[in-house]
């Protein structure tokens, strides 16, 4: 059995997702499900950013690896895809 069910029955994906949800909501007055989708997709957009930062041929700031993975998801939200 996992070490979080002991004390959290939360994983901690859900977990974090959770608390970044409730503080888009609390700061910027943002609802559910908007704040839950917001919270996830800024996770996504860093671990997408980060897995490509910390490659061994990357030079790039952390910070435009993440804006061009925010690029491509608006693109494949609007239909399209950077490649295309």
């Amino acid at each position: 059995m996992p070490s979080w069910t002991t004390a959290d029955p939360t994983p901690p994906a859900a977990a974090e997702t959770s608390s970044v949800s409730r503080r888009v909501g609390g700061r910027h007055g943002v609802t559910e499900p908007e704040a839950s989708l917001a919270a996830e997709a800024g996770i996504a957009l860093f671990k997408v950013g980060f897995h490509h930062w910390i490659a061994a041929d990357e030079e790039r700031e952390l910070s435009l690896l993440m804006r061009e993975a925010l690029d491509a998801l608006k693109a494949v939200t609007a239909g399209s895809s950077p490649g295309r």
